[in-house]
Formats: structure tokens, sequence, C-alpha cells
């Protein structure tokens, strides 16, 4: 079994280390060491394990599964104005007559109408805060 450590399966960091506790376990209800690995860039961690060995397998089965997996994120960055204006519709439930709106304010009586205000908000200079 290699004992090489396989990317951080959560920040695809390569800075992870074998991290041992010395006795007792972290319940302190038995007396054997136990091993975990741990990123050092983002500290997510194993579970801790009896053995070195099992430790590194499970980080290993574990490595790369979560990485450059599409988030909502970089959903909403691939898409164009139109789309984000559209995604970006909230329909406010009221008594009074306007119903809708967005990111960029204001309340609406017909969707379109708030679709047609954020997608003008897409199209304005950023302004730095």
């Amino acid at each position: 079994m290699s004992n090489t450590l396989l990317p951080c399966p959560f920040c695809g960091g390569e800075q992870a280390i074998i991290a041992r506790y010395i006795g007792y376990g972290s319940l302190g209800l038995g007396s054997h060491d136990e091993y975990r690995v741990v990123c050092k860039e983002c500290c997510a961690s194993s579970d801790e394990y009896k053995s070195e060995a099992k430790a590194i397998a499970a980080w290993n089965r574990r490595a790369g599964k979560d990485i450059n997996v599409a988030t909502n994120a970089d959903r909403i960055r691939g898409m164009n104005d139109e789309e984000l204006a559209r995604e970006m519709l909230f329909f406010v439930p009221s008594d009074f007559n306007r119903h809708y709106t967005g990111i960029a304010g204001g309340y609406y009586a017909t969707a379109d109408e708030a679709i047609q205000a954020n997608f003008d908000w897409l199209q304005q200079s950023a302004k730095e805060e």
C-alpha cells in the first residue's frame, strides 16, 4: 500500500500531513495511537484511524472526488447577461400591485419588467465599494 498522499479533495492542496495522536485516542477511551491526514492549506481532515496506512487509504479514496465539481457560483459565472437577469428575479408576495424584484432593486408589476431592470443593471459599469 502506498503512503503517498493525494491532493486534498476540498481545495486541491498538496500539503497534507499525517497527524499522530498518542495514546487514549480523540475520545480518551483507548490506549492506542490514532492517525489522521490533515490538509495544511484548508485544514480539512480524515477521520481518525488506528494505523497510518488506514488513514492514508481513507484520504486517498476521497481525493479528487470533489475537485473541479461545478458549483452554483460556477454556473452563474457561465451565464450570459440575459440568463443571469432571469436568474436574479424574485417574486414578492404582497397586497400591493408590484410583485417582482431583483438585484436591481425596485418592485415591478410583471416579471418581464423586473428582468429588464436586472439586465439593465448588469450592463452598467461596476461601482467600486
